[in-house]
């Protein structure tokens, strides 16, 4: 019968001597300190090496993994085996362990005007050691960020508004909730590609009930059609949802009963975005400073399986935001460092963009500026039902 040995969390750099032992012996010298094997009757079987690649910058290191050993409890373990060889470490699995020990760290600035382009509704997440992350949002509809304040979201979310506007400026819309008091993007509020800006849980409740209203104006439409998914028909558009910061839209045992009522509204809304709003064209972005069960709902972070995390306070959040801890060992000197996962996690520096480079590249798009009071006009697509 086969017995996974759970990893211990035990100091493996204070233990590997790195200079009496080479990078693959530290390897394998951290897989036995950290029990990655598996026994059956009375063997135990190690991951066991196959190919050692030398390349420009990094070298692989390539390994078979034993039957029923989980990889992606050795994938959690990088940080251990980067501490013991004090290099940066990623690890992948494709039927075969991949462990990249790579000879310097990444680079504390990547300027977003380095971004090279792409077709598509992707953006730029970040550099990496051997390429750039781009996500693509019709292959992952939704996203979750997490991050504790001054370390790269507001900016993560900046990048992906002025790339997708750059890049599709008839196609794209935004609807954008700013529960920081509308200081982060009420100056961007008379962009053409902008449909509205709630500073306020009162607006926001607002602006998700006209969202909701317009999900279920598209269902129908996509019901007369026989249309499953926007994909599958000739429809460009794409609606864009940011949500900073979303643990404003929390209920808690301290607030109204009209209080809690509203917000659970928002909730529901957001919830039914993730679930069925993806395949009408409808993308969520939900943010937040400090990740926890209450803030990110089930629904949404289960649907959202593009997540990004900035540095966090501690294991527990990390765990909340990627599933994984990691976040909490991110350098704290470093703002834009960040892991992003997928089916994978992988560390990146993220592209910096300015306020001022951010309206100088889209200062042509400004709608010339309506009165306060004045609703702005909300961009809408329609769909010939023939």
């Amino acid at each position: 019968m086969i017995e996974w040995m759970v990893p211990l969390a035990i100091g493996v750099a204070a233990l590997t001597p790195r200079g009496r032992l080479n990078e693959r012996k530290t390897i394998e010298s951290c897989f036995q300190r950290l029990e990655l094997f598996v026994k059956e009757d009375d063997k135990v079987y190690h991951p066991t090496f196959k190919k050692r690649v030398k390349k420009d910058g990094y070298t692989l290191y390539i390994y078979n993994v034993p039957m029923g050993l989980a990889s992606e409890e050795i994938i959690g373990d990088a940080i251990v085996i980067e501490e013991a060889l004090k290099k940066p470490v990623e690890i992948e699995y494709s039927f075969y362990l991949f462990i990249y020990v790579y000879n310097k760290d990444l680079p504390t600035m990547f300027h977003y005007k380095d971004v090279p382009e792409v077709k598509g509704w992707q953006i730029p997440v970040g550099k990496t050691h051997r390429d750039i992350i781009f996500h693509d949002f019709d292959k992952t509809p939704h996203m979750t960020i997490a991050g504790t304040t001054r370390f790269g979201k507001t900016v993560m979310l900046k990048n992906i508004m002025t790339y997708l506007i750059e890049h599709h400026p008839d196609e794209v819309a935004f609807y954008i909730i700013d529960l920081k008091g509308g200081l982060e993007f009420e100056r961007y509020r008379n962009l053409q590609q902008v449909n509205d800006i709630a500073t306020n849980q009162e607006e926001a409740a607002n602006m998700l009930m006209e969202i909701h209203d317009n999900i279920k104006q598209r269902e129908s439409i996509f019901r007369k059609k026989l249309w499953s998914n926007i994909l599958d028909t000739p429809i460009k558009n794409r609606t864009f949802i940011i949500v900073d910061e979303a643990a404003q839209l929390t209920p808690d045992s301290s607030m109204s009963k009209d209080e809690k009522e509203l917000l659970e509204g928002c909730q529901r809304v957001l919830s039914e975005v993730v679930r069925v709003a993806g395949a009408l064209g409808y993308r969520l972005i939900y943010c937040t400073q400090y990740p926890t069960a209450d803030c990110m709902p089930r629904q949404v972070k289960m649907n959202a399986d593009g997540k990004i995390s900035f540095r966090l306070p501690a294991g527990y959040a990390s765990k909340v935001a990627i599933d994984e801890v990691g976040a909490e060992k991110l350098p704290s000197n470093i703002k834009g460092r960040g892991l992003y996962k997928t089916h994978e996690i992988r560390k990146f520096q993220a592209p910096f963009i300015s306020d001022d480079e951010m309206m100088e590249r889209l200062g042509g798009f400004m709608r010339v500026a309506p009165n306060r009071e004045e609703k702005t006009e909300t961009r809408s697509y329609t769909i010939d039902l023939g």
